[in-house]
């Protein structure tokens, strides 16, 4: 489980502050199902909205 940890986290720095929509839809869905990492829905919803967000801002 650590090492799927490590890895959502390395996810999070990449597409932190980019618009990288595909990145960040993967890691929301991640944190909302429990996928290599805790379930987390409130960071589920987050990562989420920010694709929604910056999917929006690329149209």
């Amino acid at each position: 489980m650590e090492i799927l940890d490590n890895f959502v986290m390395i996810l999070v720095i990449a597409t932190e502050n980019d618009y990288v929509v595909d990145g960040q839809h993967m890691i929301g869905k991640y944190f909302y199902e429990g996928s290599g990492t805790k379930k987390d829905i409130v960071k589920a919803i987050y990562w989420l909205n920010k694709a929604k967000e910056n999917m929006n801002l690329r149209m």
